[in-house]
């Protein structure tokens, strides 16, 4: 024990890994060897306090002479057959014996070694580093020490052994040397290593799940805290350890606690793993509700043994941040349902005084001559009231799409007479632009499954954005192709084209290119937008192209044709004759001039600003038609077209919704109240005359 040692401070362990049950092996065989060198050392006691006369060793019989020689060729030929290492040296640490297994060991010949300090064999580096100065000490009380370390050959190789080392005595007593039998455990220390490694990264896997991690042992017990379970085990320090029943029934009440108790013995006995549905539970120990989402499964812990590892997910946090989300997403809901109730009001008072506006534009273009100022004036009127009313439709039908409320009334229509109702709808504007309008239609009216009014108000957009962005004098172009089992239909024009950076989000809503400051060209930037979920909706496609700023623009929209069904010719328009007609609307301008402008095209008119009012007008008047406002003060418009179907002086009159309010917003009520036709202000002329015309003969 004084020779020099080695203490390189390094730890070189070797970091192959084995299966826990190596270890058990390693440990029995250990235990067996320490077993035979315990009777090997008592023999040779007996041998040297002459109590054996003979020995017999495998098949060979040797007869024990008395002399000190014979005794040590005998003993050598015993150690020779020895599997472990043995190494005699003297006092001065130098070697006197190796036997063959200690030469295999350290890859060394006796002869080079004999006599030379037993550094030439190998040198040791403890594990750790008071190990040598305890090692000593227990040597020089007892004459014996028993342990392990690292002992490196003379060649590097590294080598984990356990040394039992025995003080040599002559017969009289004296010290002469020292015995030392030394076993190679690598096998068991790489194992151990391995053991220790894995319970590390065990241990480190735990402690550093981003989500709750805990443990239990075979025998029950709360193991393992990770540092995301450390909210649910507030205590966790006199917690571990701990029987995980007497844990659970800290944290949690019965019955959850005993069913989760009962849930870990069955995963921890039959390896069937649970997963829990997500729940809320109320915390004993610090009184609060938390809601989680756990796992249990059975693992091999790092002792060899079973166990059970929970890993679980704290959803508290998440479903306060649902519950917020829900109570935000209800808050929208309840905004966006007063916004559309605010712009349904918005459009109803906005159109309430168009109506009369443009109601009076149209009656001085009737009484004013030709080119006089009072007709460009009535014209202007006209086209302001137009551009307003276009204005709140779009507003509104943005507003629809959004919420998907847009309903589509579709019929098989020609698709050459919607594009004429979009050309009429749009000329005004064109011609006022002073733009040439080419249109290209084939002889065939190309059938399609349509709303045509929306396909209409498609046409009119497209061809109203193609004249707004393009200058005085341009050039338009709407063709209509068959394409396949598809119809085509582009509008081109000479415009100011669309920037590349724009051309991708042309479709978006309120999605506008450069305007000048006095804003000529107008609009809100919603018109494509509808255009785009208008075509989707009836099947087809559309996609705009435009080579830059100045090169103008082109939209084509992809349509599918109608297949094998027969068109049949529409009977001729009846000629509108004289009818009687009552007017009711609570707007007095609104009402007069309506009536004046109907007393203009020759009908017998009388109006009413309130629902009483109209019922005795209807009962003295016998109307052929009535044209009434929604929102009329007392008694709407509904009840009073339900009170009018049951007179008999009015009973089978035309009924005419005429009101500021949207129709898809009312349709269904204005269907039970027995409208025959719904009308928005400020109302078409033309189209209230048509409805106004009597039914033709059958």
């Amino acid at each position: 024990m004084d020779r020099p040692r080695v203490t390189d401070a390094a730890d070189n362990r070797p970091t192959a890994a084995r299966d826990a049950d190596t270890g058990e092996v390693l440990r029995a065989e250990n235990a067996e060897l320490r077993r035979r060198l315990e009777e090997a050392e008592q023999t040779l006691e007996a041998l040297r306090g002459g109590e054996v006369d003979a020995l017999v060793i495998g098949d060979q019989l040797y007869t024990l002479e008395a002399s000190d020689a014979a005794l040590n060729r005998f003993l050598g030929d015993i150690l020779a057959q020895v599997g472990d290492a043995v190494i005699a040296i003297d006092g001065n640490w130098r070697v006197t014996y190796l036997n063959a297994a200690a030469e295999r060991q350290y890859d060394v010949v006796t002869g080079d070694v004999l006599g030379s300090p037993l550094d030439e064999v190998y040198t040791e580096r403890w594990l750790d580093p008071g190990d040598e100065a305890r090692a000593r000490t227990e040597f020089e009380r007892v004459g014996a020490w028993r342990g392990e370390n690292i002992h490196h050959t003379r060649r590097g190789l590294e080598i984990h052994v356990e040394t039992s080392l025995r003080r040599l005595a002559d017969r009289s007593g004296r010290t002469i040397g020292r015995l030392a039998v030394i076993r190679d455990v690598s096998d068991r220390g790489r194992a151990e290593a391995a053991l220790r490694a894995a319970h590390d990264s065990f241990r480190h896997l735990v402690q550093n799940s981003p989500f709750g991690v805990y443990t239990v042992d075979a025998d029950f017990r709360l193991t393992q805290v990770s540092a995301g379970a450390h909210k649910v085990f507030e205590n966790v320090r006199p917690l571990l350890g701990r029987d995980f029943a007497e844990v659970m029934h800290i944290l949690w009440p019965d019955p959850f606690a005993s069913e989760a108790i009962a849930q870990f013995r069955h995963t921890l006995a039959t390896g069937e793993p649970y997963r829990s549905p997500s729940m809320v539970e109320h915390r004993d120990d610090i009184d609060t509700v938390e809601a989680y989402d756990w796992t249990v499964e059975r693992v091999t812990l790092p002792d060899g043994r079973p166990g059970v590892v929970c890993y679980f997910y704290d959803l508290s946090e998440r479903q306060r941040l649902e519950a917020a989300l829900r109570d935000s997403a209800e808050l929208l809901r309840q905004a966006d349902q007063r916004k559309d109730v605010f712009l349904a009001m918005l459009a109803h008072e906005l159109r309430s005084p168009l109506a009369p506006i443009r109601n009076a534009a149209e009656v001085l273009r009737r009484i004013c001559g030709n080119s006089t100022p009072a007709l460009r004036a009535a014209d202007a009127i006209a086209r302001q009231a137009t551009h307003l009313s276009r204005l709140v439709d779009d507003l509104l039908d943005v507003s629809r799409v959004t919420q998907g409320k847009i309903r589509l009334l579709k019929e098989p229509v020609a698709l050459a007479d919607v594009v004429q109702a979009g050309i009429e709808l749009a000329r005004p504007l064109i011609d006022r632009q002073r733009h040439t309008l080419e249109v290209d239609l084939p002889a065939d009216p190309m059938f399609v499954v349509a709303d045509a009014a929306r396909l209409t108000q498609v046409i009119d957009n497209l061809l109203n954005n193609a004249a707004k962005f393009t200058g005085s004098g341009g050039r338009i172009r709407l063709s209509l192709a068959k394409v396949g089992e598809q119809v085509s239909l582009i509008v081109q024009d000479t415009g100011v084209g669309i920037q590349p950076e724009l051309l991708p989000r042309v479709f978006d809503l309120f999605t506008q290119g450069e305007r000048s400051l006095d804003r000529s060209q107008g609009g809100l930037g919603l018109g494509l937008a509808l255009v785009k979920h208008l075509v989707e909706s009836h099947g087809g496609t559309i996609e705009a192209h435009s080579d830059g700023p100045g090169h103008g623009s082109r939209f084509t929209i992809l349509m599918p044709l109608m297949r094998g069904e027969q068109v049949v010719a529409a009977a001729p328009a009846a000629a509108v004759s004289a009818r009687r007609v009552l007017v009711v609307d609570d707007n007095v301008d609104s009402a007069e001039s309506l009536r004046t402008l109907l007393e203009l095209e020759g009908h017998a008119v009388v109006h009413a600003h309130d629902g009483p009012a109209a019922l005795v007008a209807a009962a003295e008047f016998h109307p052929d038609a009535c044209v009434l406002d929604i929102g009329l003060p007392g008694m709407d418009g509904y009840e009073l077209a339900r009170r009018l179907r049951g007179m008999p002086q009015a009973g089978s009159t035309t009924v005419i919704a005429l009101s500021g309010y949207s129709r898809l917003d009312h349709d269904e009520r204005a269907k039970a109240a027995c409208f025959d036709h719904y009308l928005g202000k400020p109302v078409v002329l033309d189209t209230l005359l048509a409805l106004l015309a009597p039914p033709s003969a059958d």
